[in-house]
């Protein structure tokens, strides 16, 4: 059973419509019938659902006006029987909407060519045209929305290199004679001084103050030369070239009782390892909180730190004799031993010296 439908055509390639009738009945004319002629190269999809013909280009101007007053019926191409003579004179047309997916896919068996497209667009109706052009502005738009929203990939900056490690910026010491034996070198004093307070570690200079060599061996000596000062770092070096020493927060003076504050600290300089014997780091060992006895000067001795009968540094007023102990108030090693020395994790651990040179250092502002 056949049934023909009357209404717009759904497309127009080239010489190629679909054409859709909701009414049975014959052609109006015989001629009509004979102008057709069934093109059979569609899928089976589409010639499933629709009959598709081939038109003459004479037939396409009456097509393009939706107005038929009798439309042709079909050939049958398996029966070849001749459809009846009869039918309605007017013919109702039926309105509708066509996916725009049919439409691209008659382009395609159409053949693709860009003539062909653009006529077939021309010749659809104007809803048809449309419909399709909607469709492809709304694909487009998309698309060039979907790009918009999608970010450019940044070109990624190099990785800014790490800064430089900043070295130590020397220290002068001054007013110490050149044929005088050093116990503080340039070297140890640019490390010793970045675990020094604020105020001290912006003195542009270091003074020499006293000197066992320049000055004399002498308490009274040495204390009438750190008058004054109001802070101090202590230098020795034993008759074993090891060298250590005390910063002291205020200045030498004879006192019965312990005096000072926390940041007065013991250090000692140790070569890092045996190859390298020209450069000595420095250790330093910084109040522990535990107590307060920080600078003791008595006529006979002068200690710094202490606690449990011990004392951190301590040399005699004859500058020839010392010892150096753990004490609490700096949790120190002995100072006169290497790090390696297995009595350095002795808490108990003393350990006596032979001083060679002592030197003290004052801050020029």
């Amino acid at each position: 059973m056949q049934r023909r439908y009357s209404g717009e055509p759904l497309a127009c390639v080239s010489a190629t419509v679909v054409e859709c009738r909701p009414t049975p009945g014959p052609p109006a004319d015989e001629n009509d019938c004979h102008s057709l002629q069934r093109r059979s190269s569609l899928s089976s999809r589409a010639s499933s659902a629709f009959d598709i013909y081939t038109f003459p280009l004479a037939a396409e101007s009456s097509l393009a006006r939706n107005e038929f007053e009798a439309a042709p019926a079909p050939l049958s191409p398996r029966l070849g029987a001749q459809p009846p003579q009869t039918a309605p004179a007017v013919l109702a047309r039926a309105s509708f909407s066509v996916p725009a997916s049919l439409v691209m896919d008659l382009r395609k068996y159409s053949g693709g060519s860009a003539g062909s497209r653009s006529c077939s667009q021309e010749s659809l109706p104007p809803s048809l045209s449309s419909a399709s052009d909607a469709s492809g502005e709304h694909d487009t738009a998309g698309a060039a929305r979907e790009a918009m929203d999608t970010p450019l990939p940044r070109a990624q900056a190099p990785a800014p290199a790490p800064p430089p490690r900043q070295q130590s910026r020397p220290v002068q010491l001054l007013a110490r004679d050149a044929s005088t034996p050093k116990a503080l070198t340039e070297a140890i004093a640019a490390q010793l001084r970045l675990a020094l307070p604020v105020q001290q570690r912006l003195a542009k200079s270091w003074r020499l103050v006293y000197s066992m060599d320049q000055h004399g061996i002498s308490m009274n000596t040495m204390l009438e030369r750190c008058a004054g000062e109001k802070a101090l770092v202590l230098a020795i070096k034993d008759t074993s070239n090891r060298v250590f020493g005390a910063f002291l927060n205020e200045t030498l003076r004879l006192s019965p009782t312990f005096y000072g504050q926390g940041t007065s600290l013991l250090w000692k300089a140790f070569r890092s390892s045996p190859q390298s014997r020209k450069k000595d780091a420095v250790k330093c060992f910084k109040y522990s909180g535990e107590n307060e006895y920080f600078i003791l000067c008595d006529p006979g001795f002068v200690a710094i730190g202490g606690g449990r009968g011990k004392f951190g540094l301590w040399f005699k007023d004859d500058f020839l004799h010392g010892s150096t102990a753990h004490c609490p108030t700096f949790n120190n090693q002995p100072l006169c031993l290497d790090p390696a020395h297995p009595k350095n994790a002795d808490p108990d651990a003393q350990q006596e010296f032979t001083v060679g040179h002592l030197e003290l250092w004052g801050f020029d502002a």
